[in-house]
């Protein structure tokens, strides 16, 4: 976002991360943003709501999954 000139709105800076991320990704890593902004979404339940609602597995998919994408964005950014 920040590298294509945009920058987020200071409230819910996250959510409109994800929003853009929605109408800029390739189709095929949409359902990857989704799953991250699932968990972002739930990232806040478990900091402001609930207590030991992410497993130690989850954690360590989600872990996989943003080196995963970070790799990918890293490559794409390499190629500009």
């Amino acid at each position: 976002m920040f590298h294509i000139g945009y920058r987020p709105a200071s409230f819910e800076a996250h959510k409109s991360t994800f929003e853009f991320m929605q109408l800029v990704i390739e189709e095929q890593l949409k359902p990857t943003i989704d799953y991250f902004d699932r968990a972002r979404q739930k990232r806040h339940r478990v900091t402001y709501e609930a207590v030991g609602l992410v497993s130690e597995k989850e954690t360590e998919q989600m872990l996989k999954k943003a080196r995963e994408f970070l790799e990918y964005i890293e490559s794409k950014l390499k190629r500009k």
